[in-house]
């Protein structure tokens, strides 16, 4: 299974470089589009800038293990080239957390973090970070776990989406502790360990990036995290069985309404529990749907007036997904309504006709 991850992370990092080391889209560098000799210069282009760019992380590595830190001063005297290179990687690093365009992927990020590269420094004061090795990276860590935590506190998940525009750098931390883990477990360097492995795990961290993958409480996370999204779009909970947007949610709402039945009747196994449920209660959640209304017209009525309370204006699109029954119901009376104007017998009368 973590077949999938990997790729997906390959695939990315291999189109970060084209974004990252040239201007020009791959298909304008050298030759026309899909000949041999284009995609040789192409390779040569991106083999050549991520070349310069590894032989700037082993320069760093050396000044580290000179000073014990990577607090490179912009104006180096020994090496002015590699204060220069510190100093776009602290601006690469500010414009990833801005959502702008960056030359830091997570390889990158990685590689960085292992040196304990610190992304910001006070100014006027480039050894308040000295440190022993390894405490920097230490100390960004905590740093990024600590945004998490944040994340988890305000969300109730910590299913950071890759490109989380509020903190794109928090987005990349996370994808690169998935890919520690991986590495970890074949047993290959890695920042991840144990101590780590259970601070994540502490906020429901989810390890499997890839759906097929997820199971049972990162999962039901992930559902969650949709739920949170559509009642933002729409401020309600109502999501249809059949939501085109996301068959998935739909099922995965009316589920979730089952399984509160489920739970309060005794010797009944149910998958909700008291956590799930305060979750799902602190966005509004709506366990029990009305059975179907002896009376439909008062009901589309009072719904079309909270319509029209909540946005100045009567126009309810027949399909709007905010509330599908009152789409419907909208839908139904414009029909009779040219109906009646037709003489065509219809459910909608003069003095309905009046009220509307």
């Amino acid at each position: 299974k973590d077949v999938g991850a990997g790729v997906a992370a390959a695939e990315q990092w291999q189109k970060s470089k084209f974004d990252v080391d040239q201007e020009k889209p791959p298909e304008s560098i050298g030759g026309d589009e899909g000949t041999s000799q284009g995609q040789a210069e192409d390779t040569a282009l991106i083999g050549v800038a991520e070349a310069a760019w590894l032989e700037k992380i082993e320069t760093l590595k050396k000044y580290k293990k000179k000073y014990g830190d990577c607090l490179v001063p912009n104006k180096y005297k020994e090496d002015v080239q590699l204060g220069r290179w510190v100093k776009n990687m602290r601006w690469e690093w500010t414009k990833l957390k801005k959502g702008a365009n960056s030359r830091l992927t997570p390889e990158r990020l990685r590689l960085l973090d292992d040196l304990g590269f610190a992304y910001t420094v006070k100014k006027g004061n480039r050894q308040a970070r000295k440190s022993t090795d390894g405490e920097a990276a230490v100390d960004f860590w905590t740093e990024k776990y600590q945004d998490l935590k944040n994340f988890y506190a305000a969300n109730g998940h910590s299913c950071v989406p890759n490109r989380y525009k509020i903190d794109m750098s928090l987005g990349a931390w996370v994808k690169t502790q998935r890919w520690e883990l991986k590495k970890l477990k074949r047993g290959e360097k890695s920042s991840m360990n144990e101590e780590r492995k259970k601070l994540l795990d502490d906020l429901a961290f989810i390890w499997a990036p890839l759906e097929g993958e997820l199971t049972g409480q990162d999962l039901w996370l992930k559902r969650y995290g949709e739920l949170k999204e559509y009642k933002e779009k729409f401020d309600n909970c109502l999501v249809p069985r059949k939501y085109p947007d996301n068959l998935s949610l739909g099922n995965w709402v009316t589920t979730q309404r089952h399984q509160y039945k489920l739970m309060q009747q005794p010797g009944k196994k149910s998958e909700m529990t008291e956590e799930r449920i305060n979750l799902l209660n602190s966005i509004g959640f709506t366990w029990t749907v009305r059975e179907r209304s002896t009376n439909p017209w008062e009901d589309g009525l009072k719904n079309l007036e909270d319509f029209k309370s909540k946005f100045h204006h009567l126009k309810v699109s027949n399909n709007y997904r905010g509330n599908p029954v009152l789409g419907r119901w909208v839908k139904k009376i414009r029909i009779d309504h040219d109906k009646f104007k037709a003489g065509v017998q219809s459910s909608l009368d003069s003095d309905k006709g009046t009220i509307l």
